[in-house]
Formats: structure tokens, sequence, C-alpha cells
């Protein structure tokens, strides 16, 4: 589920000139996650396939499908989270920078679980080929630190449909 399109999307969010286009292609990357969550939980790799533009599912209805076929209530709250912060800047266009505020809610959520340790070590994040991104690293910016909690995000998802 996790592959290599998935980790050159988040690297590149690295080059979105600002933080809206950042919330919102990181939006999409984890929705594309959510859909391949639902189709690896039913085995059909074709779940969204077929419905022409009669299907329309909203992010928060994915969101609700994937719990109902086994989603843990860590990735939905940590989803949720982030569709809030996505309608945020869909409905601005000022002041729409990524917040301390937003990045520190983040970061509770995706403590949570037995992850808290491995959240607030130095060396937290991603690193794809010369993009990095660390959530601790002194001097990361909001940008940064919000691209390491979608890998984190990213990760836990998978983590599940591999049984890990």
């Amino acid at each position: 589920m996790m592959n290599e399109i998935t980790w050159s999307r988040l690297a590149g969010l690295h080059q979105t000139e600002d933080d809206i286009g950042l919330v919102l292609r990181g939006h999409l990357i984890t929705e594309t996650m959510l859909e391949a969550y639902c189709c690896a939980a039913v085995d059909n790799e074709n779940l969204f396939e077929g419905f022409g533009e009669n299907l329309t599912m909203t992010y928060a209805a994915k969101i609700q499908l994937a719990s109902n076929l086994g989603l843990n209530e860590h990735s939905v709250a940590e989803l949720k989270r982030v569709n809030k912060i996505r309608n945020a800047r869909s409905h601005q266009i000022d002041n729409a920078e990524i917040t301390d505020a937003e990045i520190d809610s983040l970061r509770a959520y995706i403590s949570r679980g037995g992850q808290e340790d491995l959240v607030n070590t130095i060396g937290f994040g991603i690193k794809v080929d010369d993009a990095e991104a660390y959530l601790n690293r002194p001097g990361a910016s909001n940008r940064e630190k919000f691209i390491a909690i979608l890998g984190a995000i990213i990760m836990r998802i998978t983590k599940q449909v591999g049984g890990q």
C-alpha cells in the first residue's frame, strides 16, 4: 500500500509554493491512502471504480467507511483533524499559513496509541532522495513539520493493512 509514488508525492510537497497548496495536496495524498486502505480491507482494488460520475463520497464519508472496515480510532482522529485543517484552507485565501496550534494538535494526535516516544525522537520524519522533513529538527518550519506528520499518519494506516 505504501509505495514509491506515495513517498515521492510526500517529498514533492516541499516544492509547493504556499501553505494552501501544501495542505490541499497533502489532503489529497491522505485521501488516496484512505481509498487504498478500503480497497485492501475488502480485497478489491477496484472498489471505487466503475461508478462514473455517480459515486460522490466526501473525505469524511471515506473516513467513516474506512472506520467501518477496521481503521483504528487513532488514524480516524488524525484524518479528521487533517480534514479540518484542509477545510479551513479551502475557504480562505489570506492568513492561510499552517499555525503552531495546528502542528501541536496534529502532534498530539500522532503521539497517541503508543507512539509518543517515537514521535518525540529527534530523527522523527521522512527522507526521500534529497527531500527531508523532520518534526523535531531545530528550526523546522511548520510546512516541514506538516509533511513529517503526514508521513506518520500514512505509515500508521499502512501498518494496519500489513497487520503490524
